[in-house]
């Protein structure tokens, strides 16, 4: 009864996956495409917390003082 219930399992996974769009979103090429995609756009190489933060200025902050202190209020 497993064996049928794990091969239902396998079945249903195989219809809901997007081969062409796994492949659309995972790039393979050598190191050298790499860097020419790197050259064109520099922001490619950066981290996931630069692109966070990247997300989070995006949507504006405002820089303040209180008590000689600089803060910034982040608008998220």
């Amino acid at each position: 009864m497993s064996t049928s219930t794990g091969q239902k399992i396998l079945e249903k996974i195989q219809q809901i996956q997007d081969v062409s769009g796994f492949r659309e979103l995972h790039w393979e090429g050598s190191f050298a495409e790499y860097l020419d995609i790197v050259q064109a756009d520099p922001r490619v190489a950066r981290s996931a917390y630069q692109r966070l933060y990247d997300m989070i200025v995006s949507h504006g902050y405002e820089e303040y003082t209180r008590h000689r202190d600089r803060l910034v209020h982040y608008n998220f």
